[in-house]
C-alpha cells in the first residue's frame, strides 16, 4: 500500500534530475513509495534519463503546461497519505526523511504541511547540525515540503494564473482558514542545489523574476487579506519599492510598472476567488513566525 508519494516536476534540466533520482535510489526501492514525474515537454535528453531508473510514474507533456498545473496535477493522482514535494534541483541530505515525516504527522494532526529546513548552495552544506527547534510557521517553500493529502483536498487548487511564485504562500493561507498548520521541522534537511548569485547572473532574468515576485504578494493581498488589511499592505508596498527608485534603484521601475499591469488585468479573477481572513483570523495568522526559506549552517 502506498504511504508516500515523492512528486518532481522537471523541464529541460536532465542533469540535475538524474543527480536527484541517484540521491534517492534507495527510497525509490521501497514497496510503501511512489514517484510521480511531471516532464513539462523537456526536450534536452530527460526521457532518456528517466528511463534508466525503476519504480517512477513517468506523466510526459509534449508542451509545456507550467510549473503550477504540473504540481497541481501530481497532487491530484497521488496515491499516499503524505506527498512530498522536491524540485529537480534537490536531495535529502537527512537520514530516514520519511519516517520523520510520518512521525511529524502522527505527532501534530492538525498539521496540514511540513516545511524543511533547506540549505540553498552549489556545494553541500559543511556542517549539518542545527539548534532550531520545530515550530508552527506562516508557509513553506516550494523546493522542499510535505502534504498531509487529506488537507491539500480541502484547500482550493495553486492558482496557476499566478505563473510562479507565491503560490505557497497562498496554500499556507487557505490551510490556516481551514483550520490547518504549517509547521517547520528542522530535522528533515533538503539541500537545494543552487547557487542563487550564480544564476542571477547566468539567466539574467533578475527583473521578470521581481516583477513575479511583486505581483502574487498584491495578488495575495487582494484573495486572501481582509479589505483594510489588503488596502494597507499593497499601499505600503508600492510606497516603498517608489522610494527605492526615488533613491536610485531605476532598474526597479519596469518591474514595479509591469506588476502594477498584471494586478489590474487580474482585478475581475482576483474578485470572483476572494477568499478573506476574517480580521480576527488575519490577527492570528499575522503574528505567526515569518516563513523559514534559507537555512546556514550555524544558524540558530
Amino acid at each position: 500500500m502506498v504511504q508516500y508519494s515523492i512528486l518532481i516536476t522537471t523541464r529541460n534540466r536532465a542533469q540535475e534530475l538524474e543527480k536527484t533520482l541517484i540521491a534517492l535510489k534507495d527510497i525509490l526501492k521501497r514497496p510503501d513509495v511512489e514517484c510521480l514525474i511531471w516532464d513539462d515537454g523537456s526536450v534536452d535528453g530527460t526521457e532518456q534519463v528517466l528511463m534508466r531508473f525503476l519504480n517512477l510514474t513517468v506523466i510526459k507533456q509534449e508542451s509545456a503546461r507550467g510549473y503550477l498545473a504540473a504540481r497541481n496535477q501530481l497532487l491530484a493522482m497521488a496515491k499516499g497519505k503524505y506527498a512530498i514535494s522536491l524540485d529537480d534541483d534537490a536531495q535529502f541530505l537527512s537520514g530516514n526523511p520519511l519516517s520523520e515525516i510520518q512521525s511529524h504527522f502522527e505527532k501534530h494532526p492538525k498539521c496540514g504541511a511540513i516545511a524543511f529546513r533547506i540549505f540553498w548552495g552549489g556545494d553541500p552544506p559543511q556542517s549539518e547540525q542545527t539548534h532550531e527547534v520545530p515550530l508552527v510557521v506562516k508557509g513553506f517553500v516550494g523546493c522542499g515540503h510535505a502534504w498531509r493529502l487529506e488537507a491539500w483536498r480541502q484547500i482550493p487548487d495553486y492558482p496557476e494564473w499566478f505563473g510562479f511564485y507565491g503560490e505557497e504562500e497562498v496554500a499556507a493561507m487557505d490551510l490556516f482558514a481551514n483550520g490547518w498548520q504549517v509547521w517547520y521541522q528542522p530535522s528533515i534537511l533538503v539541500w537545494h542545489r543552487v547557487d542563487l548569485a550564480a544564476r542571477a547572473r547566468i539567466t539574467g532574468d533578475w527583473a521578470v523574476r521581481q516583477r513575479r515576485s511583486l505581483r502574487s504578494g498584491w495578488y495575495r493581498y487582494g484573495l486572501l487579506l481582509p479589505m483594510g488589511a489588503g488596502i494597507r499592505y499593497w499601499t505600503g508596498s508600492l510606497l516603498a519599492q517608489s522610494r527605492k527608485i526615488a533613491k536610485g534603484e531605476t532598474r526597479l521601475a519596469l518591474p514595479v510598472l509591469g506588476a502594477t499591469l498584471d494586478l489590474f488585468r487580474h482585478i475581475t479573477r482576483i474578485g470572483r476567488e476572494r477568499r478573506a481572513l476574517s480580521p480576527a483570523q488575519f490577527r492570528r495568522y499575522a503574528a505567526l513566525p515569518e516563513t523559514r526559506i534559507f537555512w546556514k549552517p550555524g544558524q540558530r
